[in-house]
């Protein structure tokens, strides 16, 4: 590789970066600044667990977070050996 083609190369991938960097930082807070939910309209465990032994049928619980992360090109069979082992758990 010449020393021309290297400063190219260097030059593209700095501006590559800097765009990059700028389009993070102007897109606004990463973290909200307070929680969406009031107390309210939240259920601590403890009342969750009270609330599930103490009726006859179980309220519908919705769960909204995370799912089993398998990585990128993870075969179909093993992502379902890894929901299946997160259930036991």
């Amino acid at each position: 590789m010449s020393t021309r083609t290297f400063w190219r190369y260097l030059i593209a991938a700095a501006l590559l970066t800097g765009i990059t960097l700028v389009a993070y930082l102007s897109s606004g807070p990463l973290l909200a600044d307070s929680d969406p939910w009031t107390k309210a309209q939240t259920v601590q465990t403890e009342d969750l667990v009270k609330e599930l032994e103490s009726t006859k049928t179980p309220p519908t619980v919705v769960f909204v977070g995370f799912s089993v992360f398998t990585p990128p090109g993870t075969s179909r069979a093993r992502r379902i050996m890894a929901l299946r082992a997160a259930r036991k758990v």
